[in-house]
């Protein structure tokens, strides 16, 4: 049955009351969450009636009203296939007396219609599920590798050419002061902390690297906590002896030749 149809014959219903004007007004479409409704609640000094056309079997209807002094009532729209896409039905409203009418989605006002008396209120009101957003799923599994494969190297690397700048220092350090056994173990100390340091500095850079390739590119990601956990040790290491060295005084007399 066709939504213009539809109107027809809930407007005819409405329309036994010879003393009605109807007027249909078109609601939405509102899109509806998993756990919203569409409530139609109505007061008016005397009796309301209210009359629904639902042609679709994926609305679920319930209403109810009382009658007093003044009338109450109301009705709730649930959709209960969101896979049919946008769905129909018209509300029909009709009173002898002023009465008012509220829409809400869930707890969400969307509009207010003050009607006079002896006149229909028809909504034409269109529902439709909202599209749900994807859950993210996080299937990345992490790992961590103890054991340095890469990163010896960089120890590698930086071990020879800072022993010899270390050597090179010290030659020309006794060349020009004579015996320098201390001082020569002070040079050498502090150009093993800057080879600490640069192997460290590189391979944190290394690691994280590796591990935004492993994250981008596949479901595990490694992190290289071996390697880390050596180049930590060796800076702390140097960096105590360094420190050790400086306290004793070895490099009162390198400060002096720097």
């Amino acid at each position: 049955m066709k939504p213009s149809l539809m109107a027809i014959i809930a407007l005819a219903l409405a329309a036994t009351l010879p003393w009605s004007n109807a007027v249909e007004v078109h609601v939405g479409p509102l899109k509806l969450s998993q756990d919203e409704s569409v409530e139609v609640l109505f007061n008016g000094t005397k009796p309301v009636f209210l009359v629904l056309a639902n042609y679709s079997s994926a609305l679920f209807i319930d209403s109810g009203s009382s009658w007093g002094e003044r009338s109450y009532g109301g009705l709730r729209v649930t959709l209960t296939n969101r896979s049919l896409g946008p769905q129909h039905c018209l509300v029909a409203l009709t009173s002898q007396g002023p009465f008012t009418v509220e829409v809400f989605k869930g707890a969400d006002p969307v509009a207010t219609y003050k009607c006079s008396g002896n006149m229909t209120l028809a909504l034409h009101i269109v529902v439709e599920g909202a599209s749900l957003e994807p859950r993210r799923t996080f299937d990345k599994s992490w790992s961590l590798a103890w054991r340095p494969s890469w990163q010896l190297i960089v120890y590698a690397v930086l071990a020879p050419l800072f022993a010899a700048a270390a050597v090179l220092d010290v030659r020309d350090f006794k060349a020009k002061r004579g015996k320098v056994r201390a001082e020569a173990a002070a040079i050498a100390i502090k150009y093993a902390l800057y080879a600490s340091i640069i192997g460290a500095v590189a391979i944190a850079l290394g690691s994280a690297a590796s591990a935004i390739y492993g994250y981008l590119t596949s479901k595990t990601v490694e992190v290289e906590g071996g390697a880390i956990m050596l180049s930590i040790t060796l800076v702390g290491l140097t960096g105590l002896l360094y420190g050790l060295a400086r306290w004793r005084g070895w490099y009162d007399s390198v400060d002096e030749y720097e």
